[in-house]
């Protein structure tokens, strides 16, 4: 589908390009209308995915149907040109504090081509996902998604993977729960335990490393008793996911049932991981406008100038970038229409 836009005032003018984030000029006249592709106006935005997997005894069954749901998850990312990078950790990982013949377990997951991460320009994506999220069922039965996460964050050897400037959403597939302790003691239901690392931990430990609203957690992973009581035919240590679904409800992420249809699910996730942080979209006037007379019309309503859901004006570059939930809105489809009066009309 793609965007009407319609640009009114003084011979107000929009430059806009061909797949490029700085597109070049079109000099509007009054009431002229263009037909604007929505990738051709989106900035792609930085966002690394880590996606956490149980490798337990239990979950071959669940590792397959997320491999086979994976399009569902990342065909918005691509559609809308994100700059993703995707790494893939076991809820082991955290072994290595234990045991130093298993430190290499930090180290994110490499692709068939030796590859730390993938992302847009990785051939052949989706058949790489599909074998680094198959991570077998031979790890620990311990799971620890908590400190195996924290430990793959500040591991050297993933330095490329987690960029200062990127949007964080960490995965965690689990029929189980964590029971992230100091010790190598497997704490296994006791949550009222003097050495259970709290939640809240965590969740200082990802705003420390990405800073506030920067971040989010998500889970696929057991709701409640029903869905355990359904699981537990084949395997009967299963438990609710307590734990992990404060840490996701903390960071305003989402959590999906295990037993409900993986397509769903991670299509919930992906659009959760948008909302948090939309495409951006800019457009760059080919006549300086007068500042405070530019107004800004998303499918027939008057966006207010706001840097978290509206719009701004960079006056050094003559560009209106739209945020939020109005940026989501137009690369959705949505219409637009933006009057900005030149200073001065009669130049070239």
């Amino acid at each position: 589908m793609k965007n009407q836009m319609a640009l009114t005032g003084i011979l107000a003018s929009l430059l806009f390009g061909c797949q490029k984030p700085d597109p070049s000029f079109n000099l509007a006249a009054n009431n002229e209308t263009f037909s604007v592709a929505p990738d051709v106006i989106e900035i792609p935005q930085k966002i690394d995915i880590l996606w956490v997997i149980d490798n337990s005894g239990s979950m071959a069954t669940s590792q397959n149907q997320l491999a086979e749901s994976f399009p569902q998850f990342i065909n918005n990312f691509t559609k809308k040109r994100y700059d993703f990078q995707m790494g893939v950790t076991t809820t082991d990982a955290y072994r290595g504090r234990f045991a130093p013949g298993e430190v290499w377990k930090r180290t994110l997951r490499k692709s068939s081509d030796n590859e730390l991460f993938l992302s847009p320009l990785t051939m052949d994506v989706g058949t790489k996902f599909i074998n680094m999220v198959k991570v077998g069922i031979n790890g620990h039965g311990d799971e620890r998604a908590f400190q195996s996460l924290e430990d793959v964050l500040n591991e050297p050897n993933n330095q490329s993977f987690n960029r200062d400037d990127a949007y964080l959403a960490v995965i965690i597939v689990s029929d189980e729960d964590d029971f992230s302790n100091p010790t190598t003691a497997f704490l296994d239901s006791q949550y009222n335990h003097a050495n259970l690392i709290p939640v809240s931990y965590y969740h200082d430990v990802l705003k420390q490393v990405k800073g506030d609203e920067n971040f989010s957690v998500h889970s696929i992973s057991i709701l409640d008793e029903s869905c355990r009581t359904s699981l537990n035919n084949t395997f009967t240590e299963r438990k609710v996911a307590h734990r992990y679904h404060s840490l996701v409800n903390l960071s305003g992420g989402h959590n999906a049932s295990l037993c409900e249809d993986f397509g769903n699910s991670l299509s919930l996730i992906a659009d959760t991981i948008i909302e948090k942080k939309p495409p951006q979209t800019s457009y760059k006037l080919n006549k300086e406008p007068i500042a405070d007379q530019i107004q800004v019309i998303v499918n027939g309503q008057t966006i207010p100038k706001d840097s978290v859901n509206g719009w701004s004006y960079d006056s050094l570059t003559w560009t209106i970038t739209l945020h939020g939930q109005t940026a989501l809105l137009i690369s959705n489809g949505g219409s637009i229409s933006i009057l900005a009066p030149p200073k001065n009309p009669f130049e070239n």
